[in-house]
């Protein structure tokens, strides 16, 4: 029973890492999708069904269901929010620490990569 136990730790451990270099592959790779205006219109309905709660509306970070204990959003609207694309998909597909939820099972790729396309763009807007 004792090396079943250790087994599973040692796989738990494995398949964790696992997640950490897809993640590092992902951030490294460009968006494999053509930008056009269907792209940007499911980059923005996708953003505004699934990100605006705590992005707020203009990605301002200051969505209605922000919690006392949650770490402040960005701020995607500033300048200030220099992270690369690939790094944008990447943390909207696997997540960021325990605040910022991991979308793998609720959004395709390209949802993924039209959202961060979409993050990235809104700097740009104001």
């Amino acid at each position: 029973m004792k090396i079943k136990g250790i087994v599973a730790a040692i796989s738990v451990l494995v398949l964790s890492s696992c997640s950490h270099i897809q993640k590092t592959n992902m951030a490294i790779w460009g968006n494999p999708y053509d930008v056009n205006d269907t792209f940007v219109a499911l980059g923005k309905s996708t953003y505004e069904q699934q990100c605006v709660a705590c992005h707020g509306v203009n990605g301002l970070g200051n969505g209605a269901e922000l919690k006392a204990n949650m770490a402040t959003p960005p701020n995607f609207t500033d300048g200030t929010y220099d992270k690369s694309l690939g790094l944008v998909a990447a943390n909207i597909k696997y997540g960021k620490r325990i605040d910022m939820p991991a979308f793998r099972d609720k959004l395709s790729d390209e949802q993924i990569w039209a959202v961060a396309n979409y993050v990235k763009s809104l700097h740009q807007q104001l």
